[in-house]
C-alpha cells in the first residue's frame, strides 16, 4: 500500500511539472516575445474582460479528462478519490500571438481570462481548478490551452449490497461557476475519459467510461461517467474460503468418537475460531446499513449454523450418556428407523411383516417355518425396537446431524456466491 500511494505521489509530481513548465520550441526571439508582452495588445489587455469580440457571444470551452489514478473509495462515506488532470481549450479573442509574430508561447494563468471551472459534486470545499504556477499556452489563432493537474474527492453513489462482486457508477461533474449556458458551454473533446496515464488498481477495475453533457438550472455541465468493479480474488481466497472450510470443520466434530471426551472441546474450539475470524472480518470489510451487504448476512448465517452444530453435538452426547435402563421413547425409536431406511438398513415395518408370518407358522412346514426364522434373525440386529439402545440413537443422529450441516453449508455457500457473481447490479 505504501509503494502504491508514492507511486501515485511520484506521478501526479510529474503530472504538475509536465503542465507547468512542457512548451514546445517557440518559432520566435525574446526579443519578440519581449515585444509582444511590452506591445499594445497585451498592455491593454485586461482579463476581467470576457474574451470575445462581441460580448453575447457564447464562449466553446473543450475539455478532456486524463485519469491517472484511482487513489481510494471509500464506501463508508460514499466518496472516489482520483488524481488525474484536464485539458481545456477555448478561443480568445482579445488576445492571440499573432501580433507579435509567434505561433504559439506560454502565459502564467494569472495574466489571463479563465474560465472558472470547478468540480461540482466535490465532497470539499467548492472553488475554482488552477494554480498560480500554470501556463496558458496561446497560439497564434488565440487558442487557449490549460492543463491542471486535480485530486478529486467526489461523492459517489455506492451500493455495498454485493460486495464482493459489487460494481459502482462514479461521476467528476464540471461546470463553469457563475456563468450561464448562453455565456459558457462546456463540452467534451473526447468521447470517453482518457485512460493513456493509467496506473492499474490492484482493488478495482474500469468497466467503461463515458461523457454526458447536461444543462441544468441555465448552467452547463459536463459529466466524466466511470464504472469500476472490485476485484473479488482477495476477498474470496482471505475471507470467504477460510469461513467456509471453519464451518465445514465444524461439521466433523460428529465423525470424533464420543468416548474419546474431545467432540465438545473440538466444537468449541472451532466456533471460537469463527467468531474471531467474522470479527476480524468485519472490521476490514465496507460498512454499509443501507443496504446490508449479502455478504455480512451470509457471514452470520454461517455463525449461526456453527451455533447450532456446536449445540447439536452437545444434545448426541447426552444420548451417549444415558443409561442402558432408561427406556427410549417411542417417537426416538421412530426417528431413529426412520433414518436407518434413509442409509439402506433394513426397516423395522419389514420385519414386523416378517415377524407375522412367522408367528403363523402352524400351517407352515418346519423347513418353511425355520427358513421364516432365520430370515427374521437377519433383520432383527437393525430393526427389533426391544433392543435398540441409546449408543444406536446416538449413531443415527451423529451420521444425520453430520451430513445435514455438511450439506447445509455448502448449499448456503453456493446459494449466496453463484447469485452474487453473476447478478446485475
Amino acid at each position: 500500500m505504501n509503494q502504491e500511494m508514492k507511486m501515485i505521489r511520484t506521478m501526479y509530481i510529474a503530472v504538475i511539472l509536465i503542465t507547468t513548465f512542457s512548451s514546445t520550441v517557440l518559432c520566435a526571439s525574446h526579443t519578440d516575445f519581449q515585444g509582444f508582452l511590452s506591445g499594445t495588445e497585451f498592455t491593454t489587455y485586461n482579463k476581467k474582460i470576457f474574451p470575445k469580440a462581441t460580448q453575447s457571444d457564447q464562449m466553446i470551452v473543450s475539455m478532456k479528462y486524463s485519469l491517472i489514478a484511482i487513489n481510494k473509495m471509500d464506501e463508508a462515506h460514499g466518496q472516489m478519490h482520483l488524481v488525474g488532470f484536464i485539458e481545456a481549450s477555448w478561443t480568445n479573442d482579445l488576445l492571440t500571438a499573432w501580433a507579435a509574430g509567434i505561433d504559439e508561447m506560454m502565459i502564467a494563468q494569472d495574466n489571463v481570462w479563465l474560465p472558472p471551472i470547478s468540480i461540482h459534486n466535490t465532497v470539499e470545499t467548492l472553488q475554482t481548478l488552477g494554480y498560480r504556477s500554470n501556463k496558458i499556452r496561446v497560439n497564434k489563432d488565440g487558442t487557449h490551452t490549460w492543463k491542471v493537474g486535480i485530486v478529486s474527492k467526489t461523492s459517489c453513489k455506492i451500493t455495498m449490497s454485493h460486495y464482493p462482486f459489487d460494481t459502482h457508477t462514479c461521476q467528476l461533474q464540471f461546470t463553469p461557476l457563475g456563468y450561464l449556458e448562453d455565456q459558457v458551454k462546456l463540452e467534451n473533446s473526447t468521447s470517453a475519459i482518457e485512460l493513456t496515464y493509467f496506473a492499474e488498481n490492484v482493488q478495482w477495475w474500469i468497466d467503461q467510461t463515458s461523457i454526458s453533457m447536461s444543462t441544468i438550472n441555465g448552467a452547463s455541465y459536463l459529466t466524466f461517467n466511470l464504472q469500476i468493479s472490485r476485484r473479488p480474488g482477495n476477498v474470496l481466497i482471505n475471507y470467504a474460503l477460510p469461513v467456509l472450510i471453519l464451518c465445514i470443520l465444524s461439521s466433523l466434530s460428529y465423525m470424533m468418537p464420543a468416548e474419546s471426551g474431545e467432540r465438545i472441546a473440538y466444537s468449541v474450539v472451532t466456533f471460537l475460531s469463527l467468531v474471531i475470524y467474522i470479527t476480524m472480518i468485519a472490521d476490514n470489510i465496507p460498512r454499509s446499513s443501507s443496504p446490508i451487504t449479502i455478504f455480512s448476512i451470509y457471514l452470520t448465517l454461517m455463525l449461526v449454523m456453527s451455533s447450532l452444530s456446536m449445540a447439536m453435538a452437545t444434545l448426541t452426547l447426552r444420548v451417549y450418556s444415558q443409561e442402558e435402563a432408561t427406556e427410549i421413547p417411542l417417537w426416538l425409536k421412530h426417528v431413529t428407523s426412520f433414518l436407518k431406511c434413509q442409509k439402506g438398513k433394513n426397516c423395522c415395518s419389514k420385519k414386523k411383516r416378517k415377524s407375522k408370518i412367522g408367528d403363523s407358522s402352524d400351517e407352515w412346514g418346519d423347513d418353511e417355518f425355520d427358513k421364516e426364522e432365520d430370515d427374521e434373525s437377519v433383520t432383527e440386529e437393525y430393526t427389533d425396537w426391544d433392543e435398540m439402545q441409546w449408543k444406536d440413537v446416538g449413531g443415527v443422529l451423529d451420521w444425520t446431524f453430520f451430513l445435514l450441516f455438511l450439506i447445509m453449508t455448502i448449499v448456503v455457500a453456493i446459494f449466496f456466491y453463484f447469485p452474487l457473481a453473476f447478478a446485475e447490479t
